[in-house]
């Protein structure tokens, strides 16, 4: 009951945070159907995981499928972000940036509900995306000051910490095993790449 409050509120101050952040750019149509797009999109995911856990019986170290929700989440949620990119005629950094702050906030509630490690890593990109919002302008090496900059550089920092907790520990709440360490190592890359790429 407490996990479906906690993602209830956050499902609400998603929304609100897009909402304020892109409603320079885009209709409150486009942004409603975005949010709702998504919100459905990672409720999939969530359900996903639970048939999988509740299906499958114990998986090996490497790789267990049923311990952690995140990744199905993060999966399905960012399947709707590209339809809704596509559906809604939004741009994708632009929308990417007016959504990352609510993102991270959800995850940092879920995340304190269950004492999980993530908790901090979510706390770090997001104060580091507020920061890097003020000053990437300034930032000599980033001349294009291309929209995009902070909600990439934190997303890659947030999987760069995860990738480095679940190395040390994989036993983390929202890890599926050993394996979980190199796919987020390779996503921060990833992100990082078409920053460099952008600049």
């Amino acid at each position: 009951m407490v996990v479906v409050l906690i993602h209830g509120v956050s499902a609400v101050l998603f929304t609100f945070f897009l909402w304020r952040r892109a409603r320079q750019d885009y209709t409150s149509t486009q942004i409603f159907n975005t949010a709702v797009l998504i919100i459905l999109s990672a409720a999939l995911g969530w359900a996903a995981f639970r048939f999988t856990h509740n299906h499958f019986t114990e998986a090996p170290f490497l790789f267990n499928p049923k311990v952690s929700g995140f990744w199905y989440i993060l999966a399905f949620g960012t399947a709707g972000f590209f339809l809704s990119v596509r559906w809604f005629l939004l741009n994708p950094y632009e929308a990417l940036e007016a959504l990352f702050p609510g993102v991270l906030l959800w995850f940092l509630l879920i995340s304190i509900a269950f004492f999980d490690l993530m908790a901090l890593f979510a706390a770090v990109s997001l104060a580091l995306f507020y920061y890097l919002e003020r000053v990437y302008p300034r930032i000599l090496w980033y001349r294009s000051g291309k929209v995009g900059f902070a909600s990439l550089v934190s997303a890659a920092t947030f999987f760069g910490l995860r990738a480095g907790g679940v190395f040390i520990n994989s036993q983390m709440f929202t890890s599926i095993g050993r394996i979980d360490a190199p796919i987020s190592a390779a996503i921060s890359f990833i992100l990082l790449f078409v920053v460099y790429n952008r600049r």
